[in-house]
């Protein structure tokens, strides 16, 4: 099944390989870089902006439950060895710092963990 992803990096040093989380939600991730561009504390990463991919979802674990994100990536390295090519999860956290309409997303979009190791070819997405 093919889809469109999304993923918040820093401009000019994204990373898109092993490890690296993504959603199918075009709105979490505006979200997401508003937040990310409001917080000091990632300022000297630089100015975070979106990237969009269209990959093949095939190999998807799901998780049943919600998850902490720390919790998926302590994990990725064995469900990538059993064979799994991403992982799905509903993110489980804190609406701390949040705008409301991120917080309401936090725990409805799917976020997912890519397990491959060529890194993914992505476009910046304008906004």
């Amino acid at each position: 099944m093919s889809a469109a992803l999304y993923r918040v990096a820093p401009i000019g040093r994204p990373y898109f390989g092993h490890g690296s989380y993504w959603t199918a939600s075009a709105d979490f991730a505006r979200c997401f870089a508003e937040w990310a561009n409001s917080r000091p504390e990632l300022a000297h990463l630089g100015r975070h902006v979106i990237y969009r991919a269209e990959v093949e979802l095939t190999g998807v674990l799901p998780l049943a439950e919600t998850a902490f994100s720390d919790i998926v990536s302590a994990v990725t390295d064995r469900f990538a060895a059993e064979g799994h090519r991403w992982v799905s999860f509903i993110e489980r956290g804190s609406d701390d710092g949040l705008s409301a309409e991120m917080a309401a997303l936090v725990g409805t979009c799917p976020q997912y963990v890519y397990l491959g190791q060529a890194a993914i070819a992505a476009e910046r997405v304008t906004t």
